[in-house]
């Protein structure tokens, strides 16, 4: 935005008008953003004027950034995992630790549909193995909820519990008993596809 500013010879922010908030955006876009890329840049450039206008208490200063809208671009839907490809994952999941516990993290994400950060964060405390409810006390934005496990979750979760002597800290654990890193979850996925063939 400043080499943006420096190119059109706006040298001060209150010479910063929505006509040139506008042609911004056009210029982003002929400097071949893409609609997402677009309204990224929009979102910093409202959220830094929204706060220059909070610490600065201007009377004759009006936001320009009120008078512009950009539409956010519309997300379309992933495609759901195929069963089949999950049930080849699963498949191939042998009866040792790491089988085990990939088993249980294959049908946790499948039932309950947890971001990968909900799951690695989740601790011992936060799970009834009889029950088969996990309690992610840091959702999206911040909020706590409970979600529940299906009849194969709650069985690959009792015989995870059977293979852990320590049951406290990390739920979901590496080979050397330290917490699993979103780097570990991904590869372990990633072998687990290359292994089944999908």
């Amino acid at each position: 935005f400043l080499k943006y500013c420096e190119i059109n010879q706006i040298h001060d922010i209150q010479e910063l008008q929505a006509k040139h908030i506008r042609k911004y955006i056009l210029w982003l876009e002929g400097k071949g953003h893409n609609k997402g890329g677009v309204h990224a840049h929009f979102r910093v450039l409202r959220t830094f004027l929204y706060w220059y206008e909070l610490e600065n208490d201007f009377i004759d200063w009006v936001n320009p950034i009120q008078k512009v809208k950009v539409k956010r671009p519309r997300q379309e839907p992933l495609e759901p995992a195929d069963i089949k490809a999950v049930k080849a994952m699963l498949d191939v999941c042998a009866n040792n630790f790491t089988g085990v516990r990939d088993r249980l993290i294959l049908l946790i994400l499948l039932d309950t549909g947890l971001r990968a950060s909900e799951l690695l964060a989740l601790d011992f405390v936060n799970v009834n193995p009889i029950v088969g409810t996990l309690q992610i006390l840091h959702g999206k934005g911040d909020k706590f909820r409970v979600v529940y496990l299906g009849k194969k979750s709650r069985l690959a979760l009792r015989s995870y519990y059977r293979r852990i002597k320590n049951r406290e800290g990390a739920l979901i654990i590496g080979v050397h008993g330290e917490r699993l890193t979103y780097t570990g979850l991904r590869l372990l996925l990633m072998r687990r596809a290359k292994k089944a063939g999908v």
